[in-house]
């Protein structure tokens, strides 16, 4: 019924709340109740990250939804790193590397992003932007386990760059932090 009176009056924003909600209880058609919905209003920023939530299963719509969000809401980290994602399953890292940007431009230490930075740049062949990142992680890495673990990578890629004197630092941190 409610969907019909929306027919009628498209831009009726608390009819299609209404909707939205009435799908939410009933457990049918709720993506399309939101799609309706951001039609009217597409700022609301809880009906964009449920839509999100709810396309997991088609990749290009989950992309669209989150990249909506992300653009609506640049500081929600999760909503960036899951878009960042997207981009590294489709081995698609020079247009990872921006949305990681993105991510610790809005927490700088968080230690995901910056895992996942790291990351970006090694398989991009990017090992002194890699090595400078996963420095920075180590510092402020509590987790001795974890921080051994970056300190080993660490020697192994300043070795791989031939920087003999950072490869012996790092390892011997390496064997000091390794619980």
């Amino acid at each position: 019924v409610y969907k019909k009176i929306l027919a009628q009056k498209p831009q009726d924003k608390a009819l299609a709340k209404k909707i939205v909600d009435l799908s939410e209880q009933n457990k049918t058609g709720v993506a399309g109740a939101y799609r309706s919905y951001l039609k009217i209003d597409p700022t609301d920023k809880a009906v964009q990250l449920k839509l999100a939530r709810i396309e997991v299963k088609d990749p290009k719509k989950k992309f669209a939804s989150l990249e909506k969000n992300v653009e609506l809401e640049p500081k929600d980290v999760h909503s960036i790193l899951a878009l960042d994602g997207i981009h590294m399953t489709r081995k698609k890292y020079a247009d990872a590397e921006p949305v990681l940007g993105k991510a610790l431009t809005a927490d700088a230490n968080n230690a995901k992003a910056i895992s996942l930075m790291a990351d970006c740049y090694l398989k991009q062949g990017k090992n002194k932007q890699a090595t400078a990142i996963l420095e920075k992680q180590a510092g402020i890495t509590t987790d001795a386990k974890k921080k051994a673990a970056i300190r080993k990578q660490l020697g192994d890629m300043y070795l791989g760059l031939k920087d003999s004197p950072n490869a012996v630092k790092s390892y011997e941190a390496y064997i000091q932090t390794n619980p």
